[in-house]
């Protein structure tokens, strides 16, 4: 394989994730042309997306009425979620045209250019207990009761205390995207998005079911509303916040084995107790000639 120098622009200003990053040099890289630059294919090396990586940085203030809520939340997201489809947005144009000559041709002049709304769809496996499920209802519930139609969390803060009227932050998360690279280094982190006024819009059903002849493992899947924003600045804290977690440092090849010893209560079993019986009926056949008499051991 050819090494070509120059493959990699650094300090690529605008057309980079940020300022200081790195990108193909497109303009020597190109294998598409008339024929191949095999030489060169440094530089048209493909980008590869790793899975986003998710971080709650705002949990809905109504979960510190839980014991243990806002740990379970940023859990919820950051190691339990299975995947969330529906990240994705688009940017369009609208044009506003006017004739051109008489055979219905139009000059189209850019006006507005849109973002479309996504609706992030969450996937769990849930766990014993159902603690993914009732975690998704107490944040239905606390913004409006399935009974009552009111938001005044009756189950979690007592009727005496007062409550100022409900505000975003109260019912709503904020959670940051990264798009790492191969390196997950936070040098190279190729986007970072906020996800903020995120709340449940569907949680789907509790999973009741009756069969003579199933059982079923149950996954939870609820649907969200947000605001996307997605700008150099968010991509800035996603490289801070890459850089604070480092992951390119964890050595899952030195994490600790499952069992540094063999439990006390079994230690006796198995194997051991087939070398103890062995050991056991030991007997010392030098000089003897065998089948004369006795068991012959080992």
């Amino acid at each position: 394989m050819a090494y070509m120098d120059g493959s990699l622009i650094p300090n690529a200003g605008q057309l980079g994730s940020l300022n200081e990053s790195f990108i193909a040099n497109l303009v020597d890289g190109g294998q598409n042309g008339f024929g191949p630059v095999l030489p060169n294919l440094d530089a048209s090396t493909p980008q590869v997306y790793k899975p986003l990586q998710l971080f709650v940085t705002h949990v809905p203030t109504l979960f510190e009425a839980i014991p243990n809520g806002t740990a379970y939340f940023k859990s919820m997201f950051e190691t339990h979620l299975v995947s969330m489809d529906g990240l994705d947005y688009t940017s369009t144009m609208e044009t506003s045209g006017t004739p051109i000559g008489r055979d219905s041709q139009e000059q189209h002049v850019p006006v507005r250019q849109n973002i479309s709304q996504i609706s992030p769809t969450a996937n769990w496996a849930e766990k014993l207990g159902s603690p993914i499920f009732k975690m998704l209802r107490i944040w239905m519930d606390a913004m409006s009761h399935r009974d009552t139609q009111a938001a005044s969390m009756p189950d979690l803060i007592s009727a005496a205390t007062q409550m100022p009227p409900h505000v975003a932050s109260m019912y709503a998360a904020d959670i940051i995207g990264i798009q790492y690279d191969t390196t997950y280094r936070a040098g190279n982190v190729v986007g970072g998005f906020f996800m903020t006024n995120f709340f449940p819009t569907d949680i789907g059903s509790p999973g009741y079911q009756y069969n003579t002849i199933e059982a079923r493992r149950i996954d939870r899947t609820a649907t969200f509303h947000c605001v996307v924003q997605d700008n150099n600045n968010t991509v800035a804290m996603a490289r801070d916040i890459a850089a604070v977690y480092n992951l390119h440092t964890v050595r899952p090849m030195d994490a600790l084995p499952v069992a540094q010893s063999i439990e006390s209560q079994i230690q006796g079993e198995g194997l051991q107790y087939a070398v103890d019986q062995i050991f056991s009926r030991y007997q010392n056949l030098d000089g003897v000639l065998p089948n004369t008499g006795g068991p012959a051991g080992y």
